[in-house]
């Protein structure tokens, strides 16, 4: 994207003042290397092969706070290839193919079917990881005149993003490192925001979405989707025939789950509180009635088709009744 309109948008992490970028290479995608300067607080932050380095994290200072480490965060992500869809990312981590496709309509999918991008439209994608979800959007509305940003709080994930723009020769997606709980940009300019499967990894989820309401327009459209808590512990308590017998005998009572600050759902009610402070909640819905994907990996292929099937019968005829075991809350909500 040109300076210009970068310098429309982009925000000093550190102050929230305007800034100004100094070009000191170009490529074929636009801006390759140089400094964004902060006209403000004259904060530096590097621009490397494309990748606008903006990422100042916010400290987090609750037990979940503590517990999140940027290290093991981004050690996750370091030496997996580049991935295009979730089924290429279920097969790097193990989940079958089986539970991707169930999953996906049922979360990303709704989120691409509710999606109404106008020319113009400035789309941000927050914890986009390697940014396939953008390439989905960008492939459903072939043509568009549209601008598009992936932020993401690891390194190894921007790069990816940044090589296949690369590959691909794709000229409107600004590739940002940052922390969704600190966004380098400015206040109301983004029309349609993104936040799908990121939640549970963040050391506050109410940062985060003060955050993206803050920086979108008047009238601008969230959509979150995250796992509940609520229907995780269901489905824990359904999957473990030895819980009662742990609850009894005392010594594992002692028995502590890891305290992890990433990979920790939020409840429904927790996630409604925040959302309503800031927006106007158009759509809730709870959906994928099916145990934890994680739950698949070491399950008989034949087994998890059994699993499926069953549960897309009871999602399809009988959800209501069992909509507490839906895993995952799909969100859209407007900014007043």
């Amino acid at each position: 994207m040109e300076k210009n309109f970068l310098e429309k948008i982009l925000a000093c992490p550190n102050c929230k003042g305007p800034v100004t970028i100094n070009v000191e290479e170009r490529d074929a995608l636009g801006i390759k290397n140089g400094i964004v300067i902060c006209q403000k607080c004259r904060e530096e932050f590097p621009i490397s092969d494309g990748i606008f380095y903006l990422r100042m994290l916010t400290k987090v200072t609750d037990n979940r706070g503590e517990a999140w480490s940027l290290n093991e965060f981004e050690e996750r992500y370091d030496t997996l290839p580049i991935y295009k869809s979730a089924v290429e990312w279920g097969n790097l981590t193990g989940i079958p193919e089986e539970v991707t496709n169930f999953i996906y309509p049922k979360i990303k999918g709704r989120i691409l079917d509710w999606l109404m991008p106008k020319q113009g439209d400035l789309i941000l994608d927050v914890g986009c990881g390697v940014g396939y979800f953008l390439f989905e959007i960008l492939q459903k509305n072939y043509g568009m005149d549209m601008h598009m940003i992936g932020i993401d709080v690891a390194v190894p994930n921007i790069k990816s993003l940044r090589k296949r723009c690369k590959e691909e020769n794709v000229k409107n997606i600004v590739c940002i490192v940052a922390d969704c709980q600190n966004l380098p940009l400015l206040n109301n300019i983004v029309d349609i925001n993104i936040c799908s499967e990121v939640l549970e990894h963040v050391p506050s989820p109410a940062l985060a979405i003060n955050e993206m309401a803050r920086v979108l327009k008047k009238g601008g459209t969230l959509f979150i989707s995250t796992p509940l808590e609520e229907s995780n512990k269901k489905w824990r308590r359904l999957s473990s025939p030895f819980r009662l017998a742990k609850n009894i005998i005392p010594f594992n009572k002692k028995t502590k789950p890891h305290n992890k600050g990433f990979d920790v759902p939020i409840t429904s009610s927790e996630l409604k509180k925040i959302l309503e402070e800031k927006l106007s909640i158009l759509t809730f819905e709870k959906n994928v009635i099916l145990p934890p994907e994680g739950y698949f990996k070491k399950l008989p292929r034949a087994l998890t088709r059994m699993v499926v099937l069953i549960c897309g019968f009871i999602e399809s005829r009988f959800k209501r009744a069992f909509q507490s075991l839906a895993m995952h809350a799909v969100i859209k909500a407007k900014k007043i």
